[in-house]
């Protein structure tokens, strides 16, 4: 009899995290699955890590030549053939209790499309930096554009590594991450889920370790992964009808990307160049009121002249800040 479930580990060179993520697949409480490593033609030591393991439910696969992040994670919507199957990233952790959770979501609510969880943040030795903001509700989910509108109202946002999706749904709607779409392709996927019928469901509690460090797509800049996605989803009438209705909320959207942006730079972790970039990219988007050019003028002198302080504003900031129901 075949699992329910397959769990694809998508990788290119990260030896070095990669046997985290293999072994917490493998301590799954529900042990019933199909794991695959697929291999973007790694140049490390990454086939030597995946034949240490000695588990029949691990099958390497590895391209013959690098085909690109996108691509990688599209062959693999395209060679599921469970009933579910997960997505997951090579330097990210599941929790134990994982599959058994969404699974039990899944077989529960048969018109599902999808589901996804709340994510603690770890950084790159593995220690907890951020945990996932508290909910009253133990789910909730998203239908006919709540998801879209939610991640335009308050930057609600799914962690694509925490989805597990159902595959007939996947492969009989056509979808895949579209390269037009820029990096945050994976969010247009719940998008899609939505616009095609489906329901997202989020489970309020973190049941992935989401890993931050240099180098990983999610430090590129914000707002011009936002540009590229929104430049596509204008050219979709559905889409694009749902923007011109919430003008405001865009703008303010691209607002709070900014003042990101500006935050981040202050506290080092963006390079000044960036950030005026980003800066040139918002006011090129949307037509910016005069207050918010001078108060983005005002805030980028006034970190660069008292670095200290407004790091310590920024930091207090963040400790006060609550996403939606993803990490903001």
């Amino acid at each position: 009899m075949n699992p329910l479930i397959d769990v694809y580990i998508v990788t290119y060179n990260r030896a070095d995290y990669l046997s985290y993520s293999i072994q917490s697949v493998l301590n799954q409480t529900y042990g019933d699955f199909n794991l695959y490593v697929l291999d973007n033609c790694s140049t490390d030591n990454t086939p030597e890590i995946i034949h240490r393991f000695n588990d029949k439910r691990l099958r390497y696969i590895r391209h013959n030549e690098n085909r690109g992040g996108l691509e990688n994670i599209n062959f693999a919507y395209g060679h599921a053939s469970n009933k579910y199957f997960v997505v997951f990233h090579d330097d990210d952790i599941m929790k134990p209790y994982f599959l058994e959770r969404e699974i039990a979501i899944m077989e529960e609510n048969p018109k599902y499309a999808a589901v996804s969880c709340q994510v603690d943040l770890i950084d790159a030795k593995g220690n907890k930096i951020k945990s996932a903001p508290q909910h009253s509700s133990k789910s909730v989910a998203y239908k006919e554009g709540e998801f879209f509108r939610a991640y335009l109202g308050s930057r609600t946002c799914i962690m694509f590594p925490t989805v597990m999706y159902r595959r007939e749904f996947i492969q009989k709607n056509g979808i895949i991450l579209r390269k037009e779409a820029g990096p945050s392709a994976d969010i247009l996927v719940s998008f899609e889920l939505e616009r095609l019928g489906g329901v997202v469901a989020v489970i309020n509690e973190a049941l992935v370790n989401y890993r931050c460090h240099e180098g990983q797509d999610s430090q590129i800049s914000r707002i011009f992964m936002v540009e590229k996605l929104f430049n596509y989803l204008k050219q979709i009438p559905y889409y694009s009808a749902i923007l011109k209705d919430l003008k405001r909320e865009q703008h303010n959207f691209y607002k709070s990307l900014m003042f990101d942006e500006i935050c981040m730079a202050a506290s080092g972790k963006a390079k000044w160049t960036e950030t005026q970039k980003a800066k040139e990219t918002y006011e090129r988007v949307l037509d910016t009121v005069w207050f918010d050019r001078a108060f983005y003028a005002i805030t980028i002198r006034s970190i660069r002249y008292f670095p200290q302080v407004m790091n310590k504003l920024y930091l207090v900031g963040k400790k006060h800040k609550t996403g939606g129901n993803g990490i903001a």
